[in-house]
């Protein structure tokens, strides 16, 4: 995983960041750049968030708790928990509820290149891919928001 950077290909994900809406290849640069640090610093074992919508604790799939998580738990509830999110959430099936997963991985399990295209995509979510829909996690809490 320390060596992963080397194995980057710069030139393609700030092509995909100008595709995406960054002014010029500089942000862009920098932004990647950021990005590979923070994955770089990240502990060997990272705690993430993530904001599901459930009917109960209980329809949370154990074995597979989902893909995409977040470092800083606050900021999810901030950019994810409106009301637009809960309408489009609970309008596709997937449960009344809003809860916060509280995961433990191994950083050997982080999905590098989709969290690198995703956020050089949708650089405001700061989101952090799993490989395997998160098989693997530990799930520390799972708490109800309301």
């Amino acid at each position: 995983m320390s060596k992963f950077k080397d194995k980057i290909d710069k030139s393609y994900w700030v092509k995909v960041g100008l595709e995406s809406g960054f002014d010029d290849t500089e942000t862009a640069t920098l932004h990647l750049n950021h990005i590979l640090s923070m994955i770089s610093s990240l502990p060997e074992e990272v705690t993430l968030y993530r904001l599901v919508f459930l009917n109960s604790k209980e329809d949370l799939n154990k074995l597979k708790p989902g893909l995409h998580y977040v470092l800083n738990k606050k900021s999810l509830i901030n950019n994810h928990y409106d009301d637009f999110m809960y309408d489009l959430i609970s309008a596709h099936g997937q449960g009344e509820e809003p809860y916060i997963i509280t995961i433990k991985v191994d950083k050997s399990k982080l999905d590098i290149e989709n969290t690198i295209d995703n956020n050089m995509r949708y650089p405001h979510e700061k989101e952090i891919t799993l490989k395997n829909h998160g098989r693997g996690c530990k799930i520390v809490k799972v708490e109800k928001l309301k």
